[in-house]
């Protein structure tokens, strides 16, 4: 049960990313720092939450 748990969470997590990866370029990184990968992933995710959050609003 604990095992079906946590691949229901991977999912969640693996549909998010490739949502993201869909709408925004996340392709390809504009720093090589670690710093400017995790602000890239934030602000893509923060983006994503919002869109998500605006078209659940329109329907």
């Amino acid at each position: 049960m604990e095992i079906a748990l946590i691949y229901k969470k991977r999912w969640g997590i693996e549909l998010l990313f490739k949502k993201m990866k869909q709408n925004f370029q996340l392709h390809y990184f504009y720093g090589e720092y670690e710093n400017a990968i995790r602000t890239q992933v934030w602000c893509t995710l923060t983006a994503q939450l919002l869109l998500t959050d605006l078209q659940k609003k329109l329907r």
